[in-house]
Order: C-alpha cells, then sequence, then structure tokens
C-alpha cells in the first residue's frame, strides 16, 4: 500500500516540477527589470489628443536596456497624417532609442493601441513596447520582440514582475500588411488583454489573433502611473542588420470602464493545472482500488 501513495506523489511531482521548468526557460528570454530614470526633456508632442513627453536620457544609458534614448525629431516624430513614428537609429557613434509617455495617468479601464503593419518582422534585437509604468513591479505590458532568440514567438502579453509564475503568455503575430490592434482591459480583479487584426477596436471583421486573462496577485492599483510606448536594444544590442527602424502607431485611445469586478468566464493556465493534477490523483486512486479489488476476488 506504501508504495501505491508513493506512486501518485511521484506524478505529482513530476508534472509540477514540469511546470516549473517550463517558467523558467521562459522567464530566462524575458527582458530585466527596467529601470526608468528621470528624462529631462522640454520636448512636447500632441498625439491622438493627448499630450506626451519625448523621453531623452541626456546621453546616459537607461533601462531598459539599457540604451540611450534620444528627444530629437529624428528619433520621434508625427507625420502628415498625424501618425506616431518612433526609432532606432545610429549617428555612426551610437544607436538611440526612442521614447513617448503621457503627461495624464488613465487608472482602470482598456487601453488601445493601433499600429501600422511592419513591426511584426522587426530585428531579434529590437523590442516594441505598449505599456503602463509605475515602477519595475507596476505595469501593464504589450511587448513584439523574440529577445535575441529566432525560436522564440514575437508577441507577450506581462503584468510585472515577469518572473512570478504565471504572469505573461507567449504568442505568434505574423506580418500580414493590415493595421492592427493591441489592448488591454485594466479592472480591480483582472486584466483582458487582446490583439487582433482589424482597423477599429472590436471590430465586427477582426480576426483575433490571441487573447488572454490574468487574474494572479499582481495586478498594479491606480496610481501615477503613465501611458508608455517605447523602441528599443535588447540588453543594448545592435539590430544583427546594422539597420535602423521604426514603429508606426496610428492612434492611441482610452476607454473608461466601470469595472464591476466580475471575472470573465475563463480557464487560466493555473486553473488547467490543478484540473490536471486532480485528475492524475482521481486516475491513480481508482487503477490502486481496482488491483486491491481484484487481489480479493
Amino acid at each position: 500500500m506504501k508504495k501505491n501513495y508513493l506512486f501518485i506523489f511521484f506524478l505529482i511531482s513530476l508534472f509540477t516540477n514540469s511546470i516549473l521548468i517550463v517558467n523558467n526557460v521562459q522567464n530566462e528570454n524575458l527582458k530585466p527589470l527596467n529601470t526608468l530614470n528621470s528624462s529631462y526633456t522640454s520636448r512636447k508632442i500632441s498625439f491622438s489628443g493627448y499630450d506626451w513627453t519625448v523621453r531623452t536620457s541626456q546621453g546616459a544609458l537607461q533601462g531598459p536596456g539599457p540604451n540611450l534614448f534620444n528627444d530629437s525629431e529624428d528619433s520621434v516624430w508625427l507625420d502628415t497624417n498625424d501618425y506616431l513614428h518612433l526609432k532606432i537609429r545610429n549617428d555612426s557613434l551610437n544607436w538611440y532609442c526612442a521614447e513617448v509617455y503621457s503627461d495624464l495617468s488613465f487608472g482602470y479601464g482598456t487601453y488601445i493601441f493601433k499600429l501600422a503593419s511592419g513591426f511584426e518582422n522587426l530585428d531579434i534585437n529590437v523590442v516594441v513596447g505598449l505599456f503602463t509604468y509605475l515602477d519595475d513591479e507596476h505595469e501593464i505590458d504589450i511587448e513584439y520582440t523574440r529577445w535575441g532568440d529566432t525560436n522564440l514567438e514575437n508577441g507577450q502579453y506581462v503584468c510585472q514582475p515577469y518572473y512570478n509564475a504565471g504572469n505573461k503568455y507567449r504568442y505568434e503575430l505574423e506580418e500580414t500588411g493590415q493595421a492592427s490592434i493591441h489592448a488591454f482591459t485594466w479592472c480591480e480583479n483582472y486584466i483582458k488583454f487582446e490583439t487582433e487584426l482589424g482597423s477599429t477596436y472590436n471590430g465586427e471583421d477582426n480576426q483575433q489573433i490571441s487573447s488572454w486573462f490574468y487574474t494572479g496577485d499582481d495586478i498594479p492599483e491606480p496610481s501615477t502611473e503613465r501611458v508608455h510606448m517605447n523602441l528599443w536594444l535588447f540588453q543594448g544590442n545592435a539590430p544583427t542588420d546594422e539597420t535602423a527602424c521604426e514603429v508606426i502607431i496610428k492612434e492611441f485611445s482610452f476607454m473608461p470602464s466601470d469595472c464591476d469586478d466580475k471575472i470573465p468566464w475563463h480557464i487560466s493556465s493555473s486553473s488547467i493545472s490543478i484540473i490536471v493534477i486532480f485528475s492524475i490523483c482521481a486516475i491513480s486512486y481508482l487503477y490502486i482500488r481496482l488491483k486491491q479489488k481484484t487481489k480479493i476476488y
């Protein structure tokens, strides 16, 4: 009988350890914690009806990366359509990255970013970030990068801190030539992430690429966080093709939400793990009982 219980314990341990191993492998490829130092700049832009500050690191390396961030019109500008361009460029001496952040804090609600096609196949060292940020442990991210590894999917949803199990979800977004919508709905008890092809958020003809519900323990509370959009280099490494690149953000919008505290029905990855473990235990128990009855009769 003792051997039977040891067998059940072995199955549970094997399954649990396999989950931890997968999580650790994925976490190694995620970005290190950001250090967003004060960025002194007088440059402001107006985009999608909101005011934004253009970040500069004033010649000093800063996180994420670390990288040099530049606030010139060569790095950040609006075109004749009022689309926002963020560009990674080289002046023959240094690589410069680009970032803007909102003057306002928005709190609970839906954050919607509409991007022009072309960023899906950026160099493996380039990172596109669409996120809210207060500090390294109070951050909600949509990111596109392969973190320097061609074998990784290029899309990622994260509720920081990234190293806590269950705080990220990866997926693949292929280039289609269409505009894409990237959104997250931030509420007190859940965050819903969505990626879809289309011209408007939740349009009737939109094609959903990916979605994820986060209901973990690290959902931040509204504070003085800002909305950030950036383009930077993983670990400060130059693009492997040594070529400048840019991302075009057509629109940002925000929809306030009453967030009635009801968590939309879904099966989370942690719930699936619990169901599988329970099933293994139940099957093992029935197997043992069946063997015992067979011996008796």
